[in-house]
């Protein structure tokens, strides 16, 4: 699937998860952005991914940019549902 362009990274708990080395992510509250738009803008993603204990190639990996934060931030999609599983 096509992850969106931009994406509010905030997930239905109120965080999001936050790619601190190119192999490591940790949630985050949202309240670390510290005011900044929660809007992310597309920077890659693999539609060849995987999540937890979904099969690989099942789920797309896009990765976002938040302007102002350090980090790039992760968001999983289900390629079959195209619906956003964290």
């Amino acid at each position: 699937m096509l992850p969106p362009p931009k994406l509010n990274v905030l997930d239905q708990h109120g965080g999001f998860t936050a790619a601190t080395t190119p192999h490591t992510t940790i949630w985050r509250p949202g309240a670390v952005l510290k005011g900044k738009s929660p809007i992310g803008v597309l920077v890659r993603f693999d539609t060849n991914s995987f999540y937890q204990n979904s099969p690989p190639g099942t789920v797309t990996e896009a990765t976002y940019k938040i302007k102002g934060y350090r980090y790039l931030i992760v968001a999983w999609f289900d390629n079959a549902t195209n619906r956003r599983i964290a």
